[in-house]
């Protein structure tokens, strides 16, 4: 059997992480941004960590996702 040329995009974890992302940053702005304001550093390392995981996950994608 072949393999699959394409996947989902439900199936992809880069479009999760971006959603997840996406979200949280919406739900940041919508309840104000005092957390960032209290924990700079915190907020940083996210952004960072995101990033890398964002770069890694390309990095190990193989198949193309599918609309």
């Amino acid at each position: 059997m072949a393999a699959k040329s394409t996947k989902a995009w439900w199936q992809s974890k880069t479009i999760w992480i971006n959603a997840i992302t996406a979200a949280t940053a919406t739900i940041t702005v919508l309840a104000g941004q005092q957390i960032v304001t209290d924990h700079p550093a915190i907020a940083a390392g996210l952004v960072a960590a995101l990033g890398g995981l964002n770069v890694a996950l390309r990095i190990i994608t193989s198949l193309p996702v599918e609309w």
